[in-house]
């Protein structure tokens, strides 16, 4: 029933927006960049970096009731592994590029001047330490999440903003430099994340403010399955978790005045 009525009020907002652009009730559109500090456990590898994220969506006028979003980011960064046969992707201060991209549905449970959105996800992100390379590994991850996200105004023009989600990983890959691109290891196991976030906005204007917030995420990751590599080895991810913790910083156009 989620799933049908997701897939209608997407729909039905981007018709209206298609037909009536004039009177498209618009999300602020973001745009931010931010530091990002990632640990992996199990091979002991610590990639420090930056990126750049983008968000934009359109918000139903009906008391903020239903919101479609779509974003992401793109990084880069110094890769270190501590443990070089862990997994065979030996990598230290090399550099490493990372992404995410999502369509973002959200329901807003509770007020129009407070609202808490209840979001469904759909997320792809991946992180790369192999760049010209025969060592290192790239992966790529498939999610859907459910989580609740809320703003609390303080002021006209102050806003504390919060949220928390947990996400299935219903599909993993690996590629690593010693097999080639032609390989994929698959992830064989159950597989999930976490991520919070608390922050705030500022409405500087009608049409531009400013945002400031910082984000943790937490990933389970189960093993990849072997695959043959050069010389008849056998390749593999183990399973790991991952810390990753992000502070994010930017402006918005077309704030919405509380």
């Amino acid at each position: 029933m989620v799933s049908y009525s997701a897939t209608y009020a997407a729909a039905y907002m981007g018709a209206f927006c298609a037909i009536n652009p004039a009177e498209c009730p618009k999300e602020p559109a973001r745009l931010g960049m931010g530091v990002q500090y990632a640990q992996v456990q199990e091979g002991k590898t610590q990639t420090l970096g930056g990126y750049l994220s983008m968000n934009v969506g359109i918000t139903s006028t009906e008391g903020k009731r239903v919101r479609f979003s779509v974003g992401g980011l793109a990084g880069a960064g110094n890769s270190d592994s501590k443990n070089f046969k862990a997994n065979h992707t030996s990598v230290k201060n090399e550099l490493a590029l990372f992404w995410e991209l999502y369509p973002r549905l959200g329901i807003n449970i509770a007020t129009k001047k407070y609202p808490l959105y209840l979001n469904i996800d759909l997320i792809g992100e991946g992180y790369s330490s192999k760049i010209n390379r025969e060592n290192g590994y790239t992966n790529a991850l498939f999610s859907a999440g459910i989580g609740l996200e809320g703003i609390i105004p303080t002021t006209n023009r102050f806003a504390i903003e919060y949220g928390a989600s947990y996400n299935y990983i219903f599909a993993g890959y690996y590629w690593f430099g010693q097999t080639g691109d032609d390989k994929q290891s698959t992830m064989s196991g159950y597989s999930y994340g976490a991520k919070a976030h608390i922050g705030f906005s500022y409405a500087a204007s009608e049409k531009y403010s400013y945002y400031l917030r910082f984000v943790g995420k937490y990933q389970d990751l189960s093993a990849s399955k072997p695959i043959s590599a050069n010389g008849g080895t056998s390749l593999n991810y183990p399973a790991t978790t991952n810390i990753i913790g992000m502070l994010e910083m930017g402006f918005g156009f077309m704030s919405v005045r509380f």
